[in-house]
Order: structure tokens, then C-alpha cells, then sequence
């Protein structure tokens, strides 16, 4: 199988998958690649990108987002290994845009996604929206929110706490067993945010206002060099 017939068939099963919501079967990507002679590696990276493209994979086990030459590279040489993924490349002529892409993914994550060390662009849209906001609005607008009278609320316990939350979909009996606190404490927690800034984070809308105006702060000291 050639690259572009590779590709056509990776755009396929991913066209499949957002028909089902974003979830798959094992099954189903073996059915689907069976007449493309993969071995079981080819077969595990495939499942790899799936996963790092936010599709579900029922039966996939405990499938490692890394791939294997990122394992092996770091054990090799006992450094850090970050990967940038650019969109798929059509032609030849496209593999430049798709490179720079992966390393804007790169530069992005780092700031953005620091517990990650595999960034895709077209994952990225949000925080390619944010490094695009001038160092000036954005820590004005930080500012609003983060400042010298609200310094004592944002403890590192509370930010944690917040950034849990979010984690975790504004679910409090989620966050609450991720914490290992009471959910009872949890919701104090929150009241106390509401009661000093205004904003209730269990609001979605307030949620998103609170998550944009916390990112600003990276948007501010972002330096990294825009090539797109």
C-alpha cells in the first residue's frame, strides 16, 4: 500500500469514527486495514494516532499515546523526547506546511499542555487562538481577575482544586474522589471562589471566563516565535 492510499484509508476509519461519536473498536480498525498487511507494531501506531486524534478505542487496552521510537529515543539517550504532529500531507508539496505545523505544535504545547509531551496542531485550536493574543491585552486581562486583593484566595490548594474541576467536566463527585477530599469541602471551596470574584465555576459559562482569563497569564509571558 502506497502513502496516499495509507492516508485515504486513516481519513476513512476517522470519518467512521466521528459518525460514531468518536469512538471505535479494535475490531474495527483491523477490519478495516486487513487488506493492508499490517504487522502488530503498524497496527498498535495506528491506534496510537487515533487516540492522540481524541477517538475511543473500545478493546484497545491500555494502548501507550507515545510511540515507540519516542520510548526508544528517550531510553537510548536518556532524554526528553516532545513530538509535533502537523496535519496530514496530501503531496509532497504539502509536507513543508504540515512540518511547520508540527513545530508550532511543539512550541504551543510546551506552554500551554506542559504535563504532555505529544502535541497535535489541529488539537490545538484554542491555544493557537490564545498565542495569538498580544503579550499587553493579555496580561491586562489577567490582571482583572489576578491581582494583589484576590492573591490570598488563589492558593495553590485552590487553583489545584479549580484546575481538577475542569479536569474532571465540572463533575464534583469526580473531583472530589480525585482529591481525596469531601464533596462537601469541594463545594466550600467553590462558594468561597463565587463569593470573592462573583463567578460560580460549577457554571459553564463562568467556567470558561475563569479558564480563559487564568491562560492569559501564559499568553502573557508567552516568547515562543510565531511562524504561521
Amino acid at each position: 500500500m502506497d502513502v496516499s492510499e495509507f492516508q485515504k484509508k486513516l481519513e476513512e476509519i476517522c470519518n467512521v469514527a466521528e459518525e460514531n461519536n468518536k469512538k471505535l473498536t479494535t475490531d474495527q480498525v483491523r477490519e478495516h486495514f486487513q487488506k493492508s498487511d499490517l504487522d502488530k507494531s503498524q497496527l498498535l501506531k495506528i491506534l496510537q494516532y487515533l487516540k492522540i486524534k481524541g477517538i475511543s478505542i473500545e478493546g484497545a487496552g491500555d494502548v501507550k499515546v507515545e510511540s515507540t521510537e519516542q520510548e526508544t529515543v528517550q531510553e537510548e539517550t536518556g532524554l526528553p523526547l516532545t513530538v509535533g504532529i502537523g496535519d496530514i500531507a496530501q503531496n509532497a508539496g504539502e509536507l513543508h506546511q504540515s512540518y511547520r505545523q508540527a513545530r508550532r505544535a511543539i512550541e504551543i504545547g510546551r506552554i500551554y499542555r506542559e504535563d504532555e509531551t505529544i502535541h497535535v496542531y489541529s488539537s490545538l485550536l484554542l491555544e493557537r487562538f490564545l498565542a495569538d493574543i498580544p503579550p499587553e491585552t493579555a496580561a491586562h486581562y489577567h490582571s482583572l481577575l489576578f491581582n494583589r486583593r484576590t492573591s490570598r484566595l488563589f492558593s495553590e490548594e485552590i487553583l489545584y482544586t479549580v484546575e481538577m474541576f475542569f479536569r474532571k467536566d465540572l463533575n464534583l463527585s469526580d473531583t472530589a474522589r480525585q482529591l481525596y477530599i469531601h464533596r462537601n469541602t469541594l463545594v466550600y471551596r467553590l462558594d468561597k471562589v463565587q463569593r470573592q470574584i462573583g463567578l460560580n465555576l460549577r457554571s459553564f459559562d463562568d467556567a470558561v471566563t475563569f479558564k480563559m482569563l487564568l491562560e492569559m497569564k501564559k499568553c502573557a509571558a508567552n516568547k515562543a516565535k510565531k511562524t504561521l
